[in-house]
């Protein structure tokens, strides 16, 4: 008469007890067996008696503790859960001892409103911070721009002012430039023209000069000239247009001015044909005559070169006029060219007496 076997009996063993089995398969009920009543299904009790939770029972997982949503949709309000209260709505402190932040108050729908600190000192040479301790902070603006080309300030206006130092030297002689690292720099400038011919030399004032060199070598007789590629040049006077080799003379400079100069040795003549000997022999031609009038047997007169010479001679005659012409068209045409034996032109009368001639000497 138990409730909670199932009685049966075995032939080999006799009777043979088995337990009832009461698991309704429900996480909600505690299951049990009562030898009267039989199985028994008692409702779990999941009341947790905490007012922040929601107690429920899931057939399956058993029971469910979901907490309870406190939230009053005020944003000025911090809202929590006390086991023992339920539900608290605490107002929301918007002071916050934040230095950058003033007049915190709470708006229902965004929560704490503040006013930022303005730490603008209407001061371009400051750089204006604000520390949540301290406040407004005001640093110094730092204006070095490490350009020694440069000096540097600040204006409370404007903030930094960059002014480009002067590194004039006032030497026209100076390339004046300044480099950033080290600041002014003169460098000499290069007063070189590549001309040979001129000086290069720098005037602090004006700045390069090129002077012409003097070439003079204080030799009258050389040109004094200069090339701007090579320089001074001295070229010997060219003498050449005073040179007469007939009869043995050379054009040279003496102070500056050509002469003439024998080209013989002491103790020779010129022979009349350009050479040089101690005894010369005669000749016929007209040059020859004239220069070695000693070596002719005949009479120089009749090779002078025009009829006007001729005319010369007749006027030292003592003749004049018209006659003076036909004694000279006379010698011209007849003696011209030669040389005379016996030495001495005789015409006839001119106009009443013959005229001798002597010859040349």
């Amino acid at each position: 008469g138990n409730a909670c076997t199932v009685d049966s009996c075995d032939p080999e063993r006799g009777c043979v007890y088995t337990a009832v089995d009461c698991d309704d398969g429900n996480a909600c009920t505690n299951d049990y067996c009562d030898s009267v009543a039989g199985c028994i299904h008692e409702a779990v009790d999941c009341n947790t008696n905490n007012p922040c939770t929601i107690d429920t029972c899931d057939p399956a997982t058993g029971c469910v503790h979901t907490p309870v949503s406190c939230d009053d949709g005020d944003a000025c309000t911090v809202d929590s859960c006390d086991p023992v209260q339920g539900c608290v709505h605490t107002p929301l402190v918007c002071d916050d001892d934040n230095a950058c932040r003033t007049n915190g108050r709470c708006d229902a729908q965004v929560g704490c409103v503040y006013t930022t600190t303005n730490c603008n000192d209407g001061n371009a040479c400051t750089v204006d911070t604000c520390d949540p301790v301290l406040g407004c902070q005001h640093t110094p603006v730092d204006c070095n721009d490490n350009n020694l080309c440069t000096t540097e300030y600040c204006d409370p206006q404007r903030g930094c002012v960059y002014t480009v130092i002067d590194c004039e030297s006032g030497d026209a002689c100076m390339d004046d430039w300044c480099d950033p690292p080290t600041g002014c720099k003169h460098t000499p400038i290069n007063c070189d023209d590549g001309n040979v011919c001129t000086t290069n030399e720098c005037d602090p004032a004006s700045g390069c000069v090129h002077n012409p060199i003097s070439c003079d070598d204080g030799d009258p007789c050389t040109t004094n000239e200069c090339y701007p590629n090579t320089g001074c040049i001295h070229n010997r006077v060219d003498c050449s247009g005073a040179n007469d080799p007939a009869n043995c003379l050379v054009g040279v400079c003496s102070g500056g001015t050509c002469v003439q100069q024998p080209t013989c040795s002491s103790g020779t003549g010129c022979c009349g044909d350009g050479t040089c000997s101690a005894a010369c022999g005669c000749g016929a031609d007209r040059e020859f005559c004239l220069a070695n009038t000693e070596c002719c047997e005949g009479c120089c007169i009749a090779i002078l070169s025009t009829v006007e010479e001729y005319e010369d001679l007749c006027r030292a005659a003592g003749l004049s006029g018209l006659t003076v012409t036909l004694c000279g068209q006379l010698i011209s045409e007849t003696y011209a060219g030669t040389c005379l034996n016996p030495p001495v032109i005789t015409l006839g009368t001119f106009p009443n007496n013959p005229v001798t001639l002597p010859c040349m000497s």
